[in-house]
């Protein structure tokens, strides 16, 4: 069966996410971690020394628990904000405290520019058009 819908139509196109990759890895320790993640922000920071990630400056983190020896490890962080430049420090945590890498930045590429149109065909439907362009930074 056809189903007739007037116009206006109304839609949503999904939206953009910027994300990124972190990468960050433990090169030596005395005992073995009980935590590492990362922290981030769009200002730059000084060492956190031995904090918590929740109680830094930095206005994400993220952690994992686990028994982690030397290793690479990584996190897909998502919801960033697209054309801004981000830093970050991994960070890790044992018997002696919280320790933190060098920070280390990056910029998240520009949103796609999306253009659509809406063309009535027939009674029966309606056709959607959409192109998109992705414009990529790299460094």
């Amino acid at each position: 069966s056809l189903i007739n819908m007037p116009f206006p139509y109304e839609f949503t196109f999904p939206l953009w996410d910027a994300g990124a990759q972190l990468n960050g890895e433990i090169t030596s320790t005395d005992e073995n971690c009980d935590y590492r993640g990362f922290v981030w922000d769009t200002s730059s920071h000084s060492d956190p020394g031995d904090n918590a990630p929740s109680e830094t400056v930095y206005n994400g983190y993220w952690t994992e628990s686990g028994d982690y020896g030397t290793g690479t490890f990584s996190r897909d962080v998502t919801s960033l904000t697209p054309n801004e430049t981000y830093y970050y420090r991994a960070c890790a945590h044992n018997s002696g405290g919280w320790a933190y890498g060098s920070e280390v930045s990056f910029t998240t590429p520009e949103e796609p520019s999306l253009a659509g149109s809406i063309i009535d065909t027939n009674t029966s439907g309606i056709v959607l058009t959409s192109s998109a362009s992705r414009n990529t930074i790299s460094g």
